[in-house]
């Protein structure tokens, strides 16, 4: 269960520094609340969008998990591997 959780806690990169999984979600729901509260600066719209493509993510994964069964992760396998060989850190 530990591994579970550190796994989903991974570290996501938002554009402005890396931040765990966990808290992207707690921190959409705060700016959100900030900003029904009135606050004009609380931006959720990216915490918004992060979360969003997770969710569509899943929903792609689960609708081509059930289409290809465990064939279906090859695709994501080949992406990895791609980026891993062809993206080059600053």
């Amino acid at each position: 269960m530990a591994t579970a959780v550190g796994v989903a806690n991974r570290v996501v990169d938002i554009g402005h520094g890396s931040i765990g999984a966990h808290y992207f979600l707690t921190s959409l729901g705060h700016r959100l609340a900030a900003r029904l509260s009135g606050d004009a600066g609380a931006n959720w719209v990216p915490y918004a969008l992060l979360a969003a493509t997770l969710g569509l993510g899943a929903m792609l994964g689960a609708a081509t998990y059930i289409q290809m069964g465990a064939h279906a992760l090859w695709p994501a396998v080949a992406i990895a591997a791609i980026l891993a060989f062809t993206v080059q850190r600053p």
